[in-house]
């Protein structure tokens, strides 16, 4: 007799951790981000974006490469 899945057994594995360190699948995503926010500052800096309060302009058509 098989027993109807639950919310919980469905759940993703990163609820499981304490912290990204502990995840492969989080510790991905936050090298990605922190990739994401260096050339994202890059690209600040050299003027072909710009970053006032919370919005960003300029960014259509940008690329960003992540490693």
């Amino acid at each position: 007799m098989h027993r109807k899945k639950t919310k919980y057994d469905e759940r993703s594995k990163t609820e499981d951790t304490r912290t990204y360190e502990e995840s492969a699948e989080l510790s991905g995503y936050v090298m990605d981000l922190q990739e994401f926010d260096k050339l994202l500052t890059e690209a600040q800096k050299d003027g072909s974006v710009t970053i006032e309060k919370n919005i960003i302009t300029r960014i259509e058509g940008k690329v960003f490469q992540l490693s």
